[in-house]
């Protein structure tokens, strides 16, 4: 039974005032989130993009580094794409995509689906900028370094695979992977304001993120490496992750940049399609094999790009197991449930203030388990 509007209004206050008790915990300056059930929308925003005395309130049209939101909405769709149009096949090796891996016995099972799973071997992180200046460097640097494991024998999350996948999208179509994906998603979507490398004059909609690469300066430091490209400055419409700048903004594990609504659209469309309702972007079946469970007997549960709810402390136990999503560094995340046919989305700039990954995981249990208990019955 539908809910009066004042009642509705009165539960997602719920939500708001949590969001509001992480903001004065200082957990980030500002949010933005969106629910969405069976289309019925509402976004919340509280706070400004940054702490400073002049800094904009954060809105609808507030725009934020989405981290690793860019592999399941921006690489993953376009070699879905791809495939969709026979450019590739899923089980193809990698090494007919890229010469450099011809040259690398270890590499020769690597396909485009355990880079897709995370099955590949690949480390899971590296700061390749460290030994390679731009993305064609570290793909070549990525087909010399050996394997951390076997492939297809386990499920390691590597943002690596990601700009292997940003390269080939590149190579197979002669263009940019931020160029590929305007034509062939966000234009599709009318997601006009989701972007790489967003242009100076959106700035004042821009969330600021990190300052001086502290958190990769400090891995960096860990591992004993050093590196003097670092940027010493709060990081405001430049990609916060260090390997995607490197890879001119468009690594393909990271560099894109959107609203709360585009990326809460981009969701509504996946709903679409698996529903048989939406043509254009990708085939049902691409997307069906993309959010089904792909890695079966492996130590985590991974569709194509996407990570299954069931092996995901964010939503685990609280979201059907059938629901899909993804989580970005930055403090953003984007979860789909098929079964309520839901929409989740919270974006924030958590980095503003070095939230801890283990803070910010209760922050997004507590935001999935408010809505589904406030607001499912409500819409």
């Amino acid at each position: 039974m539908h809910k009066h509007p004042a009642e509705v209004e009165m539960q997602f206050q719920v939500i708001r005032r949590y969001l509001e008790k992480c903001l004065t915990d200082k957990m980030f300056p500002g949010a933005a989130a969106a629910i969405s059930f069976g289309k019925k929308r509402s976004i919340i925003c509280i706070g400004n993009l940054s702490d400073q005395p002049d800094s904009p309130t954060v809105d609808e049209y507030s725009i934020y580094d989405l981290a690793s939101l860019t592999k399941p909405i921006a690489t993953t769709t376009a070699i879905l794409k791809l495939i969709d149009k026979n450019y590739l096949s899923m089980d193809q090796p990698l090494a007919s995509c890229l010469d450099e891996f011809n040259k690398a016995p270890d590499k020769k099972t690597i396909t485009i689906r355990s880079l897709l799973t995370h099955t590949s071997g690949l480390a899971a992180w590296e700061p390749i900028y460290v030994f390679a200046s731009s993305r064609q460097k570290m793909i070549a640097h990525l087909a010399e370094k050996p394997l951390s494991y076997a492939p297809g024998t386990r499920v390691e999350y590597s943002c690596l695979g990601f700009i292997i996948l940003a390269e080939i999208v590149s190579r197979l179509t002669g263009d940019s992977l931020a160029s590929f994906c305007q034509r062939q998603i966000f234009d599709i979507l009318s997601m006009h304001d989701t972007c790489f490398n967003p242009d100076r004059a959106l700035r004042d909609r821009i969330a600021p993120t990190e300052a001086n690469n502290a958190h990769e300066r400090m891995l960096c430091e860990k591992a004993g490496l050093s590196f003097n490209g670092w940027r010493n400055y709060r990081l405001h419409g430049e990609v916060h992750d260090v390997n995607a700048w490197t890879a001119g903004g468009e690594g393909g594990n990271a560099g894109l940049f959107s609203t709360v609504s585009n990326v809460l659209q981009f969701g509504e469309v996946c709903l679409d399609i698996l529903n048989g309702n939406k043509a254009g972007l990708l085939t049902r079946s691409s997307l069906l094999a993309a959010t089904r469970n792909q890695t079966q007997g492996l130590n985590s549960h991974r569709g194509l790009g996407w990570q299954m709810a069931d092996s995901s402390d964010s939503v685990q136990g609280i979201l059907h197991s059938q629901a899909f999503g993804h989580n970005g560094f930055t403090g953003t995340s984007l979860w789909i449930d098929p079964i309520s046919q839901a929409v989740f989305v919270l974006l924030t700039n958590r980095v503003y203030y070095s939230a801890s990954i283990a803070e910010f995981r209760d922050i997004r249990r507590m935001f999935h388990k408010l809505v589904i208990d406030e607001c499912v019955p409500a819409c």
